[in-house]
C-alpha cells in the first residue's frame, strides 16, 4: 500500500493474540485535518467488505479489512467509553526527478 499512501488497519486482540472484526457498536471516525483525504466526506471509515455490499454476518472473524491514508487522524467511538484519538504514521516521501514542461507558444502581436 505504500505507493498508493496507505496503510491497512486491523484490530487485535493482544490477550488473546487474534484478529477481531470491528464490533458493531464500535466505529472509527475520520478527525479532518488540512492535506489528508476525508473518507469520501463521510466521516466513517468503512470495511471493504462493507463498501462491496457484504453483510456483516459474512464476514470472517478477523478478516475484516480496512484501508487509512498515511498521516489520518481517527477516533475510535464505544459505548460507555470516551473516545480514543490516535493518528496513522506517515512514510517518508519518495524521492523523484519532476519534467519541466517547455512548449513555445506563438505570440500574436495587436
Amino acid at each position: 500500500m505504500h505507493q498508493y499512501g496507505q496503510f491497512c488497519l486491523d484490530l487485535y486482540d493482544v490477550q488473546n493474540s487474534v484478529a477481531l472484526n470491528m464490533p458493531s457498536e464500535y466505529s472509527l471516525v475520520h478527525v479532518p485535518h488540512p492535506g489528508v483525504y476525508t473518507f469520501g466526506g463521510r466521516g466513517k471509515l468503512v470495511s471493504w467488505e462493507e463498501s462491496w455490499g457484504i453483510a456483516r454476518k459474512e464476514v470472517k472473524p478477523g478478516l475484516e479489512r480496512f484501508t487509512v491514508p498515511e498521516g489520518a487522524r481517527l477516533m475510535l467511538v464505544r459505548p460507555n467509553h470516551n473516545p480514543f484519538y490516535f493518528q496513522i504514521p506517515t512514510r517518508a516521501g519518495v524521492v523523484g526527478q519532476y519534467a519541466q514542461p517547455q512548449a513555445h507558444l506563438p505570440v500574436s502581436r495587436v
